[in-house]
């Protein structure tokens, strides 16, 4: 099996020379950020994204998947203006209205063999608060934070029956569509180095601490949204159980998994 993890776009097209580098793929996994304040138009961004579809639609043997990232998170028409993530008022149409068309192609994990993908990673706090203690496996013994498990969400205690990392994908996507608002950015950190982040926004510190002797026992996971100098620059000091991808924009590397390991490469000139 073959994975190619690509990082946060930020609107460029970074992505075409590494599909046609790796194209034995088994899986392409986009972690997020399709869209950002930058060099390109909100109409090239737009059509960038939409060759993801339309080059997503045309694969017949691997599977692709596109996760949802924060910069994305606040064009989605339930979410609206805000002055975090890069939001630009003037390109919110544009990228609200493609965005909308296509949410079903977005996603807020992937679990693929040992690897789980995400735009930020995923902590069991915000798991705990979202669904209840976990049902299967390693049980983390930190309480939930009253205020996450009771103001932000309302006291909603139908929607806490526990969550399982067997069905993780499909109870965060079940949660995504029906409670889009609970993805949002929390806390007081100001840049959202907290363990009770959601998976859009929590930083790597607070991702490894949240996950120490439970999911860090039992995946590795994989995500961008924390620009990185290089993908082994986290990993290695994890020992390969972290890996910060947000690194298109710095060394130019997307990650590749297959059964003899994961490692960087660099985008083809």
């Amino acid at each position: 099996m073959k994975i190619v993890a690509i990082g946060d776009i930020h609107g460029r097209d970074l992505w075409k020379p590494i599909v046609e580098a790796e194209p034995d793929a088994d899986h392409y996994v986009f972690i997020g950020d399709y869209f950002d304040r930058s060099e390109r138009s909100p109409t090239e961004q737009v059509r960038n994204f939409e060759d993801i579809l339309e080059w997503k639609q045309g694969r017949t043997r691997a599977d692709v998947s596109l996760l949802l990232g924060n910069h994305d998170y606040y064009y989605l028409p339930e979410i609206g203006m805000t002055g975090l993530g890069g939001y630009s008022e003037e390109e919110a149409a544009l990228i609200s209205e493609a965005l909308g068309r296509h949410l079903d192609e977005l996603h807020i994990c992937r679990r693929i063999g040992p690897c789980l993908f995400s735009h930020a990673g995923i902590g069991v706090p915000f798991l705990d608060a979202t669904f209840g203690p976990r049902l299967d496996g390693p049980v983390d013994s930190r309480p939930v934070p009253a205020t996450l498990a009771s103001d932000r969400y309302g006291g909603a205690d139908s929607l806490r029956t526990g969550w399982s990392l067997a069905t993780l994908e499909d109870q965060l996507d079940a949660h995504f569509r029906l409670r889009p608002a609970d993805f949002d950015f929390c806390g007081d950190e100001p840049h959202g180095d907290d363990i009770t982040q959601g998976p859009l926004w929590i930083r790597p510190k607070s991702l490894v601490m949240s996950t120490l002797g439970t999911l860090s026992r039992e995946v590795v996971q994989v995500f961008g949204h924390t620009p990185t100098r290089s993908i082994t620059h986290l990993s290695q000091m994890t020992m390969d159980a972290f890996f910060d991808i947000d690194c298109l924009g710095t060394s130019r590397e997307y990650l590749v998994i297959t059964g003899a390991g994961a490692e960087g490469r660099n985008i083809p000139e």
